[in-house]
């Protein structure tokens, strides 16, 4: 059966701040509709409207904005029992400048959409979105120099050949239209990294001592195959996009790509642990944090290991400007700052969940903004986005996104 899109819009104006509410619906070659889905987004052209205010030229948030039209977004999270909002990707971009979300609409009787949503996080704003019909975004990364992004996409179910398949697809945010479509790749996904010209796309593998390098343009191509660390869970280029760095089961291996790809040093983690997670804190990638969702944290400094902290359940994240690490400390239930010369002693550590207005969720996703004394955001569990700023020695919230009411 194949389906087209078919995309009606309610205007439902309550004011201002209202939302045009878009239904999606899919009819058959029969022009039967099957079943329609809803989400709160809406796109309304305004003459002049300068979504990438603020942003430097050059940045994500720049290129990925898209002018004179005003973006509204509500998210609608899938939510499972109490353990919150089911939150299927987020990435911020290498500038700091962008965040993307990745939202699903699940579908009763039919194929699951995403939407992926871009924050100009200069203005903390929705400054573009991507409607991908019939597709379950696992996973995006952005291209460089471009307004495009390529998505993982898990392959619709099939009764007649269960196991999971998935496709890359290169998409240009502006226009809602694929670049590039790969074949189904059988093979489990793990992790996407464009090089810093924007022209491959490294991806790691589930159960592989390999990663495969496509071209982001004609992802058709046949990949060129590399072999790395076991596992690769994690892959990033440095921002000077002279190495790349991949992170497995026991090791992390360090690839120059100046002239060609080839691996120039294999560094032994520390006894039994496997990171989930790699966060580069230097341009050339000589030093860098490593975490495991529920287990340790450490950072790798002048040929060193030093574990953090010996549990996270959170985020981890490195801002470049004040040379500090930010870290959810889940024992102290707080965010704790520290300087990468001192660990032991935090520069400031407070309880983000008491700060008012009240919020309950549990830490998903630390954000640290890129404009100066903007502070950091907060994205939690409940899926509530929120800003925290220091004024005069104190710590203060901001509500950009409250918690959505369950799908």
């Amino acid at each position: 059966m194949k389906y087209t899109l078919l995309i009606t819009v309610c205007l439902l104006l309550y004011g201002s701040d209202s939302f045009s509410k878009n239904t999606i619906a899919w009819e058959s070659e029969k022009k039967e509709v099957k079943t329609k889905a809803s989400g709160l987004f809406s796109k309304k052209r305004i003459a002049k409207f300068n979504n990438s205010k603020g942003a430097p030229i050059g940045s994500y948030a720049k290129t990925l904005a898209v002018d004179n039209y005003k973006f509204q977004w509500q998210p609608r999270w899938n939510f499972v029992g109490l353990g919150g909002a089911l939150l299927p990707f987020v990435l911020q971009s290498i500038d700091q400048s962008t965040l993307g979300i990745v939202e699903t609409l699940p579908q009763k009787n039919a194929e699951i959409s995403s939407i992926i949503v871009f924050i100009n996080l200069y203005t903390m704003k929705v400054v573009n979105y991507m409607l991908m019909t019939g597709k379950d975004v696992r996973e995006f990364c952005y291209v460089p120099f471009s307004s495009n992004v390529v998505c993982l996409i898990k392959y619709p179910f099939n009764k007649y050949s269960p196991k999971a398949k998935f496709q890359l697809q290169t998409m240009d945010t502006h226009i809602d239209l694929p670049v590039s479509t790969s074949t189904i790749i059988r093979n489990e996904p793990t992790t996407l990294c464009c090089s810093s010209d924007g022209s491959k796309l490294f991806v790691g593998f589930k159960n592989s001592n390999r990663i495969k390098i496509y071209n982001t343009e004609e992802l058709t191509d046949k990949p060129i195959s590399l072999k790395t660390v076991k596992n690769p869970i994690a892959i990033k280029r440095s921002k000077d996009g002279k190495k790349l760095v991949i992170a497995g089961s026991e090791q992390i291996q360090i690839f120059d790509t100046e002239e060609q790809i080839i691996p120039e040093e294999t560094i032994n983690l520390p006894k039994f642990f496997t990171p989930d997670k790699i966060i580069l804190c230097s341009d050339d990638a000589s030093s860098f944090i490593v975490s495991n969702y529920g287990g340790a944290t450490y950072f790798y400094h002048d040929e060193n290991f030093t574990k953090i902290t010996k549990r996270t359940d959170a985020d981890v994240k490195w801002d470049p400007v004040g040379q500090n690490i930010l870290i959810s400390l889940p024992q102290k239930k707080t965010i704790a700052i520290l300087n990468k010369s001192d660990l032991e002693n935090p520069k400031a550590e407070f309880r983000y969940k008491r700060m008012r207005p009240a919020t309950n969720g549990k830490l998903y996703k630390i954000i640290k903004l890129p404009a100066s004394g903007a502070g950091i955001a907060v994205l939690d569990k409940r899926g509530s986005l929120y800003r925290l700023y220091k004024k005069r020695q104190r710590w203060y919230k901001e509500i950009i996104i409250n918690q959505p009411k369950p799908q």
